[in-house]
């Protein structure tokens, strides 16, 4: 487990990055590999509300936010995913599992 920062500089240290999820069967696989809530490669720290992926494709298209999600403001700017497959925003600073990807 570690935070947002420490586990997206640990999948860049692999050749990879925090998993970044387009389409529902991506979620649909991550989901699979989780058992915790676990960090994604999506946040909105440079702009509140304004989510970007780590990998550059633009935000949009698919999504799974979970009911009332996002809701966290200037405290949850880190994406993660819930076991439901639904995503919340939560504190970079939080301790998740996390899924890198190549």
């Amino acid at each position: 487990m570690k935070t947002w920062p420490a586990a997206k500089t640990h999948c860049v240290s692999m050749g990879s990055l925090l998993t970044t999820i387009h389409l529902r069967e991506e979620n649909d696989f991550v989901r699979t590999l989780i058992s915790s809530n676990a960090w994604l490669g999506g946040n909105d720290i440079i702009s509140d509300g304004a989510w970007v992926w780590d990998d550059g494709v633009e935000w949009g298209g698919f999504t799974s936010w979970d009911s009332g999600e996002p809701n966290g403001g200037d405290h949850e700017q880190c994406l993660i995913m819930r076991l439901t497959g639904k995503w919340n925003d939560d504190p970079c600073s939080k301790e998740n599992v996390y899924v890198c990807k190549k």
